[in-house]
């Protein structure tokens, strides 16, 4: 007679929680992950938190490919200014061509968004350029 898991109990909360509570893992005989996903992902949040060098780290390799070492750099040969607008940098975003993947700079949160809205489209841009200097009409005319 084969029997099928309909239910576990997670290894964290020791709560009976039916499979679709639990993730995917080959290793374990079960075919499951031993804890429940909300414990995993209460311990993968609270490590995240105890550990934000180590997130951040993370986000920049899995994103980008570099290193807090090689944003710092970035940061330093930027003197700590947007490459775009000179504001301070607070640590600033990672800029990239998104074709490419090859990484062009330090932007601010506004200036990013705005290269982002745009869609890196230099014609957009230019057009931009040449509208905000358009001499405003009055709005009666």
């Amino acid at each position: 007679m084969i029997y099928k898991l309909t239910s576990k109990v997670c290894s964290s909360c020791k709560e009976e929680k039916e499979i679709s509570f639990f993730g995917k893992d080959s290793s374990n005989k079960t075919g499951l992950t031993r804890q429940c996903k909300e414990c995993n992902r209460k311990r993968v949040n609270a490590y995240n938190k105890a550990n934000p060098e180590k997130k951040r780290e993370q986000n920049y390799k899995a994103r980008y490919g570099v290193t807090i070492k090689e944003h710092n750099a970035l940061y330093k040969k930027q003197d700590g200014k947007c490459a775009t607008c000179n504001d301070e940098l607070n640590p600033g975003v990672i800029d990239h061509n998104h074709i490419t993947g090859e990484i062009r700079g330090l932007l601010c949160n506004s200036c990013n968004s705005a290269l982002g809205f745009a869609k890196d489209n230099i014609q957009t841009l230019s057009n931009m350029i040449e509208y905000i200097q358009w001499p405003c009409s009055s709005a009666g005319e």
